[in-house]
């Protein structure tokens, strides 16, 4: 009889909230997110250690959209750098405004980079840096990520239902008991 007593009551209502929880975070961040790029805000994972220790291995930056002539010398910019779409984030060092070009280098790195950045390649400039977040960032984007994510919320909402439709017949079962 202790599973129909209050421990039971107790584990269900902890699990209740617990899902509530979930459902309300992953609707939080996804709220987040796409608020973020209608402000002309991406995030990107940080993957080397390139501009560490400015921008850690593993950190998520948040990319404001900016007109590449507004940057200034020692400014970072994050860019697309080649044909396959890599995109980098590297410290201006030099502006050849006739070219249309800067020359970049990462902050740890000892030599400027080897090609310079077109303005057309410019996607914006960091304004924030969250460490850790870019490895969350990355496991979420992957293919196995995006399934698990997608079956925990399935999951939530499906236990949230399952869980009104069960309290409903509870309540028409006591309605008919009293009757």
């Amino acid at each position: 009889m202790l599973c129909r007593g209050g421990i039971w009551n107790k584990v269900k209502k902890f699990g209740s909230i617990l899902m509530n929880s979930g459902v309300v975070l992953v609707v939080l961040i996804a709220g987040v997110l796409v608020s973020l790029r209608g402000l002309g805000i991406t995030p990107y994972a940080v993957l080397s250690g390139s501009m560490a220790p400015t921008y850690p291995v593993g950190s998520l930056i948040l990319v404001q959209k900016e007109k590449a002539q507004d940057f200034q010398v020692d400014d970072p910019v994050t860019f697309v750098l080649d044909q396959s779409l890599t995109v980098v984030t590297h410290r201006i060092v030099e502006i050849d405004r006739d070219k249309q070009s800067f020359i970049t280098r990462g902050d740890a790195n000892n030599v400027n980079d080897g090609t310079p950045v077109y303005f057309e390649n410019v996607i914006g400039k960091p304004i924030a840096v969250l460490p850790f977040l870019g490895y969350v960032m990355r496991w979420v984007s992957s293919p196995a990520g995006m399934i698990i994510v997608l079956g925990v919320v399935v999951f939530l909402i499906g236990s949230l239902v399952i869980d009104g439709i069960l309290e409903h017949k509870k309540k028409e079962n006591l309605k008919h008991e009293k009757a």
